[in-house]
């Protein structure tokens, strides 16, 4: 018998906020480069020139992410092409950061690293190389993080990133009881659409009088 067609689902574009201290939030869901996007989730800026980076509109709109393909961006999820006159890069994506016990990425395994602090002033930290852990594995790993302070008074971050080194460099910044992940491009990319020039309007269009334009208007004068 003939397997059924897999449903497809459609991307969801994830929404961002841009905050007063330049921070970007992440306030809906979706899901970019195989990694779901959750709220609350704060995208922790990098180089300008990072191959992920977050876009602000010049004029009105929401801030979103791309990725790089030689000299031009690409929107995500969709890979549309997106205009240098339309959009400006605010900053690279170092990482995205969240809650311990907001869970881990579910897309892919990583290299993971933790380091256990004690809760007095001066206590010394212990870092620790996991290796290389599914998804499964590095949720379990946060959970007991999570719960670390309560139990055995000891705060936990852990960083996951594709290398050994990534993991731990991304470990150096990671505050405690939160977990940061790098979110990895791929090697190879391709667009889909074409760039749209524009222009776009910089301000909501002006409220409707009811009256017809006058390019539009009938001339119903007869002629002499």
């Amino acid at each position: 018998m003939p397997q059924p067609l897999a449903r497809q689902v459609p991307a969801q574009v994830p929404h961002l906020q841009l905050s007063p201290d330049g921070a970007v939030h992440v306030v809906r869901w979706g899901r970019v480069l195989g990694t779901l996007l959750r709220p609350g989730d704060l995208l922790v800026p990098g180089p300008t020139d990072a191959r992920v980076v977050v876009l602000t509109p010049r004029g009105r709109g929401r801030p979103m992410l791309a990725v790089r393909e030689g000299r031009r961006l690409l929107a995500l999820p969709g890979m549309v092409p997106v205009s240098p006159e339309r959009w400006s890069v605010a900053s690279g994506v170092l990482a995205v950061e969240r809650d311990l016990e907001r869970g881990a990425p579910d897309d892919a395994p990583m290299h993971v690293a933790s380091r256990v602090r004690g809760t007095g002033a001066g206590a010394p930290s212990m870092d620790q190389a996991h290796g290389w852990l599914e998804p499964r594995e590095i949720d379990g790993l946060c959970i007991r993080g999570s719960v670390a302070p309560r139990r055995s008074g000891q705060q936990v971050s852990i960083a996951a990133a594709p290398t050994p080194h990534q993991a731990l460099s991304l470990l150096d910044g990671t505050p405690a009881g939160r977990l940061r992940f790098a979110l990895a491009a791929p090697v190879e990319v391709s667009s889909r659409g074409q760039v749209i020039p524009g222009p776009w309007c910089a301000a909501p269009p002006p409220a409707s009088t009811g009256q017809v334009p006058l390019p539009f208007l009938a001339d119903t004068r007869r002629s002499a």
